[in-house]
């Protein structure tokens, strides 16, 4: 499996061209205007932003110039501009990006179906790869198991990201912390709020916390491959003295499966937010956000409202 940074790097990449598409449907742009749109969005894709880590890294201003570029490729082709429409057909990305577009992927369903019915919210954040095993942790914890009492867990997962999950965590390294099935789990366990703070890159963690990390153990399970890749499944089995205790999850709180309603999108977006800009802010700005979708004019009004609590949180206009 992939560096998580490689999956950034694609991220990034398509980032450029998803803005470029939305923002090219709502101009309401010719179809040759689109693609032209789209072929510029390509020419701006970086390359990736290597293997980084920290609070202040460049992956956040590189996810930030993506939506950025996206936009600017559809204005760019409503004035006029061109692109080379058939960049996907030659050796391009292959050659410079590592990437090899799959076009049938590219046009399924298209005219048919949204894709948002199938896109995931992640519940916390980490990765992916790592959370079928916490959220079984969590309902085995809810069930009534505590976690002083575990003496054992075993986690098993498709054998192709057992080797990204099943490490321990290099103080302020955040892609350690993210990608760590151990330290996910005991942060689970004994400092949930601390899963919703995107900088993932304490100065210290607790003996608590490590004391439990060293009772989880990873391994393969083939079996669990007929899920994979369309679900990240975990099978998760806890010692305690009151027994074996087993959860097998598909799918987690956030997948399409298990999809967020509006309040527990509400809940995420304050656990997030409120600890960045404060508590009122945050109710303004999810107002808003929510607004946004009814509202003649909503969209102006929510990029308002961010700036503003940007502003307010930061002390800086621009």
């Amino acid at each position: 499996m992939d560096h998580p940074s490689r999956a950034d790097d694609r991220r990034i990449a398509g980032a450029r061209f998803g803005v470029a598409a939305v923002a090219a449907r709502l101009l309401g742009l010719t179809d040759r205007q689109v693609a032209h749109a789209l072929g510029v969005a390509l020419i701006l894709a970086s390359p990736g932003v290597g293997h980084q880590s920290g609070a202040t890294m460049s992956r956040w201003l590189a996810v930030g110039h993506a939506a950025r570029d996206g936009g600017s490729a559809a204005l760019s082709a409503q004035a006029g501009f061109t692109a080379d429409v058939k960049i996907f057909e030659g050796d391009f990305f292959p050659s410079i990006y590592g990437l090899s577009p799959d076009f049938a992927a590219l046009t399924e369903g298209l005219g048919e179906r949204s894709i948002l019915a199938d896109v995931s919210f992640k519940p916390w954040c980490a990765a992916k790869q790592t959370m079928a095993a916490t959220q079984a942790l969590k309902e085995i914890i809810k069930s009534g198991v505590s976690p002083a009492d575990m003496t054992e867990l075993v986690v098993s997962v498709p054998g192709p990201y057992v080797r990204m999950i099943n490490h321990g965590i290099v103080s302020g390294e955040r892609l350690s912390h993210l990608t760590s099935v151990p330290y996910q789990m005991a942060l689970s366990a004994f400092s949930p709020d601390a899963m919703f703070n995107v900088n993932q890159t304490p100065a210290s963690v607790s003996e608590e916390i490590r004391a439990f990390m060293t009772r989880v153990t990873v391994e393969a399970d083939d079996s669990l491959l007929q899920y994979y890749p369309r679900a990240w499944p975990a099978r998760l089995v806890v010692g305690a003295p009151s027994g074996k205790h087993e959860r097998l999850l598909t799918y987690i709180p956030g997948d399409p499966e298990r999809p967020f309603d509006e309040r527990q999108v509400a809940a995420k977006f304050r656990r997030v937010i409120a600890p960045l800009i404060g508590d009122r802010a945050a109710e303004d700005l999810l107002g808003r956000s929510i607004a946004a979708f009814a509202e003649d004019g909503g969209p102006a009004s929510l990029l308002a409202e961010i700036e503003r609590a940007r502003v307010a949180a930061t002390g800086r206009a621009n």
